[in-house]
């Protein structure tokens, strides 16, 4: 009997040596770390107005490296969200963009917007906004949208390109902030995969572009539109440690053509102009590619595009900036 008894012993030993053993494994598959720092769950709302968001995407950026939590988003539903899995020894940035199945053209309209712990303080720039930390694993907090409450509608377009100088945070997805001149936001949009975007029907005025993403250094862009200029394309140059932004000319005196040019491009200065102008061609990245060039007369000049490949492509004539495109099509 006290032999059975001594191997039941030794089963139960075994056993719950082995449970352990599991246990120690869960606890240390994060590394170092044990699964401590990672069990913790944040609850949220998020509010349009006097309602719960509908639908929307929450973005998560560690404070630290500004990198995007799991490299994706957490969904909002009826302006609820859960997330699980950060790390409580560091703090974040939570942005939300909301997702809306009417249009808000002809209404008020509300802003991807970052948390901040102060109800009326509306963050829409990542460089402004209040990281967050973990207190204890009841944690909850509450973003409130931005919001414009007047409609606001015209005649005017702004569009134009970002040309990324930052190569550790891409531009791409991107928000354009349009800005009053007290940098109230008045309308937004994303960047395309290209890095272009458009803004329509936008009153005369002036006004503020902002590029808006963790971990790029923008900075505020005036541009303006009257009856005389009532469409606007720029181009924004953005990175880590510089940002400026140049309007593309519609310059009567100067013509490129092709407009949809192939094996070469003719520039027309003009014949009123100086002769002395420097030609540079880059493209979306901002490369600059350096082509064989043969003068026509004074003041037209050709440039052998064969080498280039087909896309959009910016021509700077001195200091004024041309949009063109190539199509070997």
């Amino acid at each position: 009997m006290d032999k059975i008894r001594s191997k039941l012993i030794n089963i139960f030993t075994l056993i719950a040596l082995t449970t352990i053993s599991i246990s120690v494994t869960a606890k240390t598959q994060y590394g170092s770390d044990t699964i401590s720092n990672y069990d913790f769950m944040i609850n949220g709302q998020v509010w349009a107005g006097e309602n719960l968001l509908p639908d929307g995407k929450l973005y998560i950026y560690n404070s630290s490296d500004l990198s995007l939590f799991n490299d994706t988003f957490v969904t909002i539903s009826s302006g609820v969200f859960s997330v699980s899995g950060l790390d409580t020894s560091s703090s974040y940035y939570y942005y939300t963009v909301p997702e809306f199945d009417i249009l808000q053209e002809y209404s008020p309209e509300y802003f991807p917007t970052y948390y901040s712990s102060s109800d009326t303080s509306n963050i829409y720039s990542w460089k402004a906004s209040e990281a967050y930390k973990y207190n204890s694993s009841t944690d909850s907090i509450i973003i409130r949208l931005i919001k414009r409450n007047y409609i606001f509608y015209g005649p005017g377009t702004i569009s134009g390109t970002v040309i990324d100088q930052n190569y550790e945070t891409k531009a791409e997805g991107a928000c354009v902030l349009l800005l009053d001149t007290t940098l109230t936001p008045l309308k937004y949009t994303f960047l395309k995969n290209d890095l272009s975007f458009k803004l329509e029907h936008i009153p005369y005025g002036n006004y503020h572009l902002l590029i808006d993403k963790a971990g790029l250094n923008d900075t505020e862009h005036p541009v303006s539109l009257d009856a005389y200029s009532p469409n606007a394309e720029v181009i924004i140059y953005t990175g880590k440690t510089s940002t400026s932004a140049k309007r593309i000319n519609r310059d009567d005196h100067i013509r490129l053509y092709p407009n949809s040019f192939n094996d070469y491009i003719v520039i027309d200065t003009g014949p009123d102009k100086d002769q002395k102008n420097t030609i540079a061609v880059f493209n979306f990245q901002g490369q600059v590619f350096h082509l064989n060039s043969s003068s026509v007369s004074g003041h037209i000049v050709k440039l052998n595009t064969q080498s280039l490949p087909d896309g959009i492509y910016f021509l700077r004539i001195s200091n004024q900036l041309f949009k063109t495109q190539k199509s070997s099509k």
